[in-house]
Order: C-alpha cells, then structure tokens, then sequence
C-alpha cells in the first residue's frame, strides 16, 4: 500500500526502563501500548506527499465534521461519501489521506482486538479542552494532520492532583515541559478505564488556537469505552 508518510527512525525505540511514554519508530511498535508500564505511546511521522492543497479544501467546507461508529470497511465507505457530500473530488491526494486513515484505523483495532471503533475527522477552530485532564474512556488515538497538535505531560511534572480547583497553573511543575504533538505525529492515549494501567491516565489538553484564528484537522479513534468525548 502506498504511503503518504514515513515513520522517524533516528530515536531509541521501546524504553525498556521504568518510564511510562512509549516512543515509537514504526507503527507496529504502538502495540506495546497494552503493557502496563505505559500510558502513552507517541510515533512521530514525516510528510512523504505535499497535501496541503487537499487540507485547505477540507478547511473551506463549513462545519466539516464526520463521525461515526462501525467496522473499518463501512466507515471508509462512508467518509468517502461524506468527502463527496462536501465536494470534495476523488483524486490521487484524498486516496493517499484515505489510505493514511485505513491504516491507523487497522492499527488501532489490532491493538483493542475489537471489530468496531468511533471514528472522528474534524476541522476543529476553537480551544475546546482548555485544562488538563484525563477521559473517561479506555484507549484513544489521535492524530493532527495540519495545525497545532494535543499537548500532554509527563507524569513527573504534574503535581496537586487531589486538589479541587484544578488550574493548569496548579498541576503542571514546568511549563516549558509540556508535550506537543506535530503534524501527522500519533498519539495513543490511555484513559481512566483502561485495566491495563499500572500508572494514571495520561493528562492532556487542546492546544490554544481560538485566539490566532487557526485551526485543526483532527482524527481521533476511540474504543466503545467512552463515556465523555473529550479532546
């Protein structure tokens, strides 16, 4: 299948210590996400086709936002329809991005051993989750393909858990430590009903973008252990 990225090779792959980030250097490796230790697996990927002209047609439709739960094969057939609702034509970039979601979406459900997912794809233009925080859900899986990408820490820099008002100021040790997400980067995120988790679930937030005018084109893929649809 061609490919519209390639996977970073130039990082150590695996941590085989006590830490609980999984760095990846190719997507089979996100499986490793199922082992207790982590709570978050990062795989860091680079542009091997410019799609930048299909992005801006996806952010020129008004409210695009395409959501939906089933198995893989229907709901590639439904985006694809829902692209075509939203005139956007069938052309090389959009199979190349189709191609891009089919395999992330494969990925995720050979991780969860499920045969269905909730699928998200969104162009998102406002702050949404401003504080950091942890979902109610099991695993998630996100990836930003244009625009700012979902921050997160680690665990050794958030302190004052127990403390009722909550204040990205009063849980974060060093500001300048806060994780960010690139373009085409994915995330897998474990969340407060994962059983697999020897430490919390991963904090997290939405980037700020409201105030500069940008915006996100955002897929995110859940198992049916969702109970909010944080971001």
């Amino acid at each position: 299948m061609e490919t519209i990225i390639n996977e970073i090779n130039n990082f150590e792959c695996l941590e085989e210590n006590a830490s609980h980030v999984l760095n990846c250097k190719n997507i089979s490796d996100l499986n490793k996400i199922n082992d207790a230790q982590y709570n978050v697996a990062t795989l860091k990927r680079y542009f091997e086709n410019d799609l930048s002209s299909l992005f801006e047609s996806i952010k020129q439709q008004t409210n695009f936002h395409f959501s939906q739960t089933g198995e893989k094969d229907e709901l590639l057939n439904k985006l694809c329809s829902y692209f075509l609702e939203c005139n956007i034509v069938q052309s090389t970039k959009l199979d190349l991005f189709i191609s891009d979601v089919k395999l992330l979406i494969e990925t995720f459900l050979e991780i969860n051993q499920s045969k269905q997912v909730k699928l998200m794809l969104s162009v998102v233009n406002t702050n949404m989750c401003r504080l950091f925080h942890t979902d109610m859900n099991d695993l998630r899986l996100l990836c930003t393909y244009e625009g700012r990408g979902t921050l997160w820490v680690k665990n050794n820099n958030l302190k004052n858990l127990n403390e009722l008002e909550k204040t990205n100021e009063t849980i974060i040790i060093n500001q300048g430590e806060i994780q960010e997400a690139q373009p085409f980067e994915v995330l897998i995120l474990k969340g407060a009903l994962n059983i697999s988790n020897d430490t919390h679930a991963i904090y997290h937030r939405s980037p700020t973008i409201e105030e500069t005018g940008s915006s996100r084109i955002l897929l995110r893929l859940d198992t049916n252990c969702t109970l909010f649809d944080e971001i």
